[in-house]
């Protein structure tokens, strides 16, 4: 029997999440839902989440719990014990979250040449954020700016 994603709690599901990265060194598979991190991660994409083991560069892609929930997004800035991230699609930057709120790391399948290219191209889009055109990436950020 299966639970249908939507009927998760942010937390249910980050406790779940969590347990299951602690079972075993395989990680946890999860789908993607949403299109702000297109085109590096479709909507419906099958990802492999690994444990966070206290490493986190500028371009990896975390799963991050932020004041809005669960956020599958892509670092861009690390100060110090604190990190920024955004959707790639994304206008706006995500809250200053602690690396404590890190619950996993994507696993990459990209060189990490091509995940830093990204993380430029994601920071491209602060830029033009007044052009923005909604509708593609996550509504929800001019709601999170600190």
């Amino acid at each position: 029997m299966s639970i249908p994603e939507r009927t998760l709690t942010p937390e249910v599901a980050e406790d779940w999440i969590r347990e299951v990265l602690r079972q075993g060194p395989e990680g946890a598979h999860l789908t993607v839902s949403g299109s702000c991190m297109e085109p590096s991660l479709k909507e419906g994409s099958r990802i492999t989440l690994r444990p966070f083991d206290g490493v986190v560069r500028v371009g990896d892609v975390v799963l991050v719990r932020t004041v809005a929930g669960l956020r599958l997004h892509r670092v861009l800035l690390r100060l110090g014990d604190r990190i920024r991230t955004k959707g790639d699609q994304g206008t706006y930057l995500d809250p200053s979250s602690p690396l404590s709120a890190i619950i996993g790391v994507c696993e990459a399948n990209e060189a990490r040449v091509a995940l830093l290219i990204r993380a430029i191209r994601s920071l491209g889009h602060l830029v033009a954020r007044p052009r923005a055109v909604s509708g593609r990436g996550d509504g929800a950020h001019a709601r999170l700016l600190p």
